[in-house]
């Protein structure tokens, strides 16, 4: 795969944070983060594969890039004894762990990704079907990485991930990023194509 000189520093910064937290991972034996290193890697690839066609904007790469380095945080720091995931960010609910940097990051990624599918569907004008099918992908991707994260609990014994309130939450957040996106994609005009 070639990269692009225009995406080339995203590239450089995505490879080498991978790195950093791949090599941090395997010192503390981290079993659950290395399997979200491998997913994300599968990712990246699928995106340096398709931008040929696609020729995503730099800014999408970077906020794509911003994603993961904040989901690779998430699972590396600690702020006192709560790891960055866990850390309530406003406290709205006790019963439901809400606000925490776990669904503020969700609702970013899968807002994200909400705008690489409408970009990849050539940037149409958002009609009411459009918008559904925009939310959809991007709710839909959501719901995939739920599955992975799932089967991640069953492959390593000692993780983080949560049960199903966490899940539903994590759905949640999904729905909600994506709607956000398309009220983005409205107010800055990005439905300019097609």
């Amino acid at each position: 795969m070639i990269i692009k000189a225009r995406n080339l520093k995203v590239a450089i910064a995505t490879a080498a944070y991978m790195l950093f937290f791949t090599v941090f991972y395997i010192i503390g034996e981290n079993y659950e983060f290395l399997l979200h290193v491998l997913v994300l890697l599968s990712f990246a690839s699928l995106i340096l594969y398709s931008d040929r066609k696609v020729n995503y904007p730099v800014w999408m790469l970077w906020a794509l890039s911003l994603w993961g380095f904040l989901h690779m945080t998430g699972g590396a720091v600690y702020i006192g004894e709560t790891r960055l995931y866990e850390l309530i960010l406003v406290p709205l609910s006790q019963a439901l762990n809400l606000f925490r940097y776990d669904q503020a990051l969700h609702a970013y990624g899968f807002g994200v990704i909400t705008l690489v599918f409408h970009y990849i569907i050539g940037r149409p004008k958002i009609t009411p079907a459009i918008g559904i099918v925009v939310v959809m992908a991007g709710t839909g991707a959501g719901a995939l990485y739920e599955i992975i994260e799932f089967l991640v609990s069953l492959v390593v014994l000692q993780h983080g991930i949560g049960g199903y309130i966490n899940n539903s939450m994590d759905l949640i957040f999904n729905f909600i990023g994506a709607l956000l996106a398309l009220a983005l994609i409205k107010w800055k005009g990005f439905d300019t194509g097609k």
